[in-house]
């Protein structure tokens, strides 16, 4: 059996999210404190890549049609590492 060149799958995906929360009760009401994180490892994952090459930011072409700029697109990989930090009140 002949593997053909380039028939490779994409690479695994994986992310990792935390939230954490505080809440404190007031005489008033509530006050919620928390910290949220997206993609904690700050992972590459890799959403599209080239048919030619197999990777996200090679084209493989050669040529004046092709420049270092347009192969770097940055819909091809997904959001990298979010942090949010913030409070709410609850009355």
């Amino acid at each position: 059996m002949r593997v053909e060149p380039n028939s490779a799958r994409k690479p695994w995906t994986f992310t990792l999210d935390l939230r954490l929360q505080r809440s404190m009760p007031l005489p008033s009401g509530k006050l919620n404190a928390y910290l949220d994180i997206r993609n904690a490892t700050d992972y590459e994952n890799v959403r599209y890549v080239f048919s030619r090459t197999g990777k996200p930011f090679d084209s493989g072409g050669i040529g004046l049609d092709t420049s270092l700029d347009a192969d770097h697109n940055p819909a091809a990989v997904g959001p990298g590492r979010e942090i949010r930090i913030g409070l709410s009140w609850e009355y």
